[in-house]
């Protein structure tokens, strides 16, 4: 039976180029990102139908092919936009480069690993991702109800962001905002965009309420209380130079004060997670590394020397390339190697115990750019070339565990299927080289038309690398609002909330928060109504198109707006669509948001009905 069609491998690049380009748009608006390798899993069975052709172990390549996109845009937002926060430019040739180096290493690294984690380890890894997304290829080729929902919540999403979008039709506002009478400062507002409230329901009421409990302290507590005691300060207040601190707005407070606030809770958190995480993390190293010893006829992987020399080979290239390209030299180049080695291994083996959404890369991130900013420090280097090096060698260590990650889950859905594992290795391999020629054009283009740092596109997890980089390397950081961060990531942490989906929700703009905590409602209702975990696959699935199709409208957008300064033919076509009459309507704009809510709420209600009836 034929897996690595050329037909598996086009319709696995095609949506790993989706999700990839939908992934990297949300995860700089709200920090998180969301696993593809269901959604892909699917709509590959689906035009794998439509050809009448194809059956399950191309679908299985189809869904590595394209979540490896997903996982590559996760590594890359997390880290690399830090040089657009320190107004660098990363460039799109370097950006390629990293991320088909780091991406390719990250699956490398994970071939020795795979038959002891994914077959030995059978009973005591679950893999979660990887088996449900085994159970949806399986049910696929018999079911066409699950493309289905993907296809309608991504067109939904899709014109949904178009008519509310500023630079075409915004029919609508697509952001609202109530002052509170009593609290001067206060301000309830809402980014109501249908990939939010898809990202609210996906992650889950305990996620949202984190979320919007840390934006509403920053947005309702701590701003009112910085403008209330500053009403009579009319100097300038460190870190802000030049505005008076009774003559600041809320975003202005916010952006000066609040955001290093919440990047001293992000990076406890991310701290405190991996120390509560170390147990594991030990095991899993330890484990992993005895699997490459172990020996086996069941194996089925790329060859040890492939794995060798492609390794060394990604070395050598990252410690020859010119400094003032990726400034490492061997001494980085080895950190990189190091570093990447120990993070794989344990990135891929603790997949299979808490599932890819709860993997501590961000932590793993941390750890890295403080071990070695610490060590370049410490061997005299200094100035702006030790800041790009420290985040070089962590994006790609981030990528690397991203990818590794994501590797492990897809081979133990092959596991299952009786895939073969060496072309699915090959397919990630392919998955990350496509993808990384088309994220540095999805951020440049972003980057071009809203501003990667801005508030439509905050990019925490990047600004709070810089935050770590330019505070070990002696930047003039407000050490006393970093501080009072990491106090309320102990208290936070003690109070047994998650603690960085608190942080993350007090160092974005409360408006992305809100809408988030709508879908964690909607999803929270639904199991109250005596909703299984695959009931919730419904409106899982919806929220996934919903995503795609809000997430890639955002980045159509972008690109004509990027064509639009060279094109004049684009930029006529764009102030034509502008120019539709508008309905400026705040209550309209929530009434129509939340009739999306209800109608995802009805959707997966009545599915569950039809389950329960059955």
């Amino acid at each position: 039976m034929k897996e690595a069609t050329i037909r598996a491998v086009l319709i696995g690049i095609f949506v790993g180029i989706i999700f990839g380009a939908a992934n990297a748009y949300v995860g700089l608006r709200v920090g998180m990102t969301v696993s593809a390798s269901i959604p892909a899993a699917i709509v590959g069975m689906a035009l794998l139908k439509l050809a009448k052709k194809g059956h399950i172990l191309e679908g299985n390549i189809i869904q590595t092919v394209g979540s490896a996109g997903e996982s590559l845009a996760a590594g890359v937002i997390f880290t690399l936009p830090a040089l657009y926060v320190w107004g660098e430019d990363p460039g799109m040739l370097r950006i390629t480069l990293i991320s088909m180096l780091a991406g390719g290493l990250g699956v490398l690294l994970m071939v020795p690993l795979r038959d002891y984690l994914v077959r030995i380890e059978d009973q005591s890894l679950p893999f979660p991702e990887g088996r449900a997304c085994a159970k949806v290829l399986e049910a696929g080729q018999g079911q066409a109800g699950q493309a289905k929902l993907i296809f309608i919540g991504f067109f939904v999403g899709l014109a949904y962001q178009f008519f509310i979008n500023g630079k075409t039709l915004g029919l609508w506002p697509g952001f609202i905002a109530i002052n509170l009478p009593f609290v001067p400062s206060a301000q309830i507002s809402a980014d109501l965009t249908p990939e939010l409230l898809a990202v609210g329901f996906l992650v889950g009421p305990s996620v949202a309420n984190a979320m919007v409990s840390g934006g509403a302290l920053g947005w309702l507590v701590l701003i009112p209380l910085i403008a209330f005691f500053g009403s009579h300060v009319h100097t300038a207040f460190f870190p802000e130079t030049t505005i008076p601190l009774s003559h600041m707005t809320p975003d202005e407070i916010w952006n000066k004060y609040i955001r290093y606030i919440g990047a001293g809770t992000i990076t406890i958190g991310g701290i405190i997670a991996l120390i509560k995480a170390t147990p594991a993390l030990y095991r899993s190293l330890k484990d992993s590394i005895k699997g490459i010893y172990t020996k086996s006829t069941h194996k089925n992987d790329l060859s040890l020397s492939t794995v060798l020399l492609g390794t060394i080979g990604i070395g050598i290239t990252l410690a020859l390339l010119p400094r003032n390209f990726i400034p490492l030299g061997f001494i980085g180049a080895i950190l990189v190697i190091v570093f990447a080695f120990i993070f794989v291994a344990v990135s891929a083996r603790i997949v299979g115990i808490v599932g890819s959404s709860n993997n501590p890369v961000s932590g793993m991130t941390i750890a890295t750019l403080i071990g070695v900013t610490t060590i370049l420090v410490a061997s005299g280097q200094g100035g702006n070339n030790i800041r790009v090096e420290a985040l070089i060698i962590g994006a790609i260590v981030c990528i690397a565990a991203a990818i590794a990650a994501d590797t492990s889950q897809d081979l133990k859905t092959g596991y299952i299927l009786g895939a073969t594992p060496w072309k699915q290795q090959i397919g990630e391999i392919v998955g990350v080289l496509t993808s990384s020629l088309t994220i540095a054009w999805v951020l440049y283009i972003l980057h071009a038309s809203y501003h990667i740092g801005s508030k439509e596109l905050p990019a925490p997890q990047a600004n709070l690398m810089a935050v770590v980089i330019d505070g070990i390397t002696g930047g003039n950081l407000p050490w006393v609002l970093v501080f009072i961060g990491a106090i309320l990531a102990t208290i936070t942490w003690l109070l047994n909330i998650n603690i960085m989906a608190f942080a993350i929700g007090m160092y974005l703009p409360f408006s992305l928060s809100v809408p988030i905590f709508i879908g964690g409602i909607a999803r929270f209702l639904i199991k109250q109504q005596g909703a299984s975990e695959r009931q919730l696959e419904t409106g899982t699935l919806f929220s996934s198109g919903l995503i795609a199709g809000s997430a890639l409208c955002g980045v159509l957008i972008a690109l004509l707006v990027f064509l639009s300064q060279f094109f004049g033919s684009v930029d006529s076509a764009l102030i034509t669509i502008q120019s539709a009459p508008k309905l400026d309507s705040s209550l309209f704009s929530l009434i129509v948001f939340l009739g999306l809510a209800v109608y995802l709420y009805i959707l997966s209600k009545s599915r569950n009905n039809q389950e329960n009836n059955h």
